[in-house]
C-alpha cells in the first residue's frame, strides 16, 4: 500500500534530491521496464500526473549502489 504522504511530483524529486534532475526522472519513467524501477514500483500515475513514491526510489538506488560489481 502506498502512503500518500510518500508520493512526490517530477519537480518535488528534483528539489528534494538534485541527483535526480526532472529530466533524468522523465528519462526513468520513460525506461522503467528495463532499468527496474518499475519492479520497485517507483512511479505511480494518479490521473495525468506521473509521480515517485519516494522510499521506493530509495530502496531502488540502495539496491543498485549494493548491487554494483567494480
Amino acid at each position: 500500500m502506498i502512503d500518500a504522504a510518500d508520493l512526490r511530483t517530477f519537480k518535488q524529486i528534483a528539489a528534494e534530491m538534485p541527483a535526480f534532475t526532472y529530466h533524468r526522472l522523465r528519462y526513468l519513467w520513460d525506461n522503467r521496464e528495463k532499468n527496474g524501477t518499475q519492479a520497485f514500483q517507483v512511479f505511480v500515475m494518479i490521473g495525468n500526473i506521473r509521480m515517485v513514491v519516494k522510499p521506493n526510489l530509495d530502496a531502488w538506488v540502495t539496491q543498485k549502489v549494493n548491487g554494483r560489481t567494480n
